[in-house]
């Protein structure tokens, strides 16, 4: 169901000064009564009280408020910049909203302050939006690089000692996508290139010197599964006999004598072209967001949302 439609931030044409989220989701919604406010959320009464409280919402209800009010998620969940969505806010948020049932509430604001970065902070020279997405993408999907591989090696025979910081940068985030680091891990190795660069500082790190910038290692996946049951568990087995990821997913889970966390779908275009390699770690690597979801639900974290 979707949230009511509402056009209060069309009208904030400035930064409200507004000390919490909760003093912004009123603000967004024009009222103060949580009453109305769960039943434009379509949540419970106690939820609509927590969000009000500052607890932040989760991601498929930020893009909701978002849609239905026209207010920058980036100014609900910060308090800075614009409230209103700019005609390139809306391009990037159709990205996001794609993305959306795969990201937890801190990836969601880490793209929303990184997207900000770039557009207060960066020239326009700069084509850091096209790799946004897949920046946050590839670090949740571990092996889901093949396609961009080409466009991130010319890229990479493009930096020369004539660019200047802004292409280095560039050349340091393209670096972060093809080793599969995080964005939380390689972010102040970004703001101090965007400081220097405020600063004046045109150096520019030669292409053989940039592993100096980035310390290349995969972060270590969290173990949430039992070993032994991974290794029980045929997953190439598995994907033959099904045509769908989720119905590989489901069919672990069932193996585990466990569900799907509810409402748990998806819809994966590109799941035929992989390879089979790809589709075990890409099956490995949902089963383990599944987990958490799964966690979450079970500690009663998700029970009002």
């Amino acid at each position: 169901m979707s949230i009511a439609t509402s056009t209060n931030c069309l009208k904030i044409s400035h930064v409200i000064p507004v000390s919490s989220f909760g003093d912004r989701l009123k603000e967004a919604f024009g009222t103060e009564q949580i009453p109305e406010i769960a039943k434009r959320l379509n949540v419970t009464y106690q939820a609509a009280k927590n969000y009000v409280e500052g607890r932040i919402p989760p991601a498929d209800k930020l893009v909701e408020i978002s849609n239905s009010t026209n207010c920058s998620i980036h100014w609900l969940l910060t308090g800075n910049g614009k409230p209103t969505i700019s005609k390139t806010d809306e391009v990037e948020k159709i990205k996001i909203d794609k993305l959306i049932d795969f990201l937890e509430e801190d990836e969601i604001k880490d793209i929303e302050e990184f997207r900000q970065l770039e557009i207060e902070d960066l020239n326009e020279d700069v084509p850091l939006n096209r790799f946004l997405v897949e920046l946050l993408r590839l670090g949740l999907w571990s092996k889901f690089k093949d396609e961009n591989e080409v466009e991130i090696d010319e890229q990479l025979e493009n930096i020369n000692e004539g660019d200047n910081l802004n292409y280095a940068l560039r050349a340091t985030i393209l670096r972060i996508i093809r080793h599969e680091i995080t964005w939380g891990k390689s972010r102040d190795l970004i703001l101090d290139l965007i400081n220097k660069q405020s600063a004046g500082d045109n150096t520019v790190p030669r292409r053989n010197n940039l592993n100096n910038l980035v310390e290349f290692k995969k972060p270590k996946k969290e173990k949430i599964q039992d070993l032994g049951m991974v290794d029980k568990f045929n997953i190439e087995d598995a994907i033959q006999k099904h045509s769908t990821l989720e119905d590989t997913l489901q069919t672990w889970y069932q193996f585990e004598g466990k569900t799907l966390p509810e409402d748990f779908s998806l819809n994966f275009a590109g799941w035929k072209d992989l390879s089979m390699e790809d589709k075990i770690q890409t099956v490995k690597d949902v089963k383990t967001f599944a987990d958490k979801m799964n966690e979450k639900i079970d500690k009663g974290e998700l029970e009002d949302e």
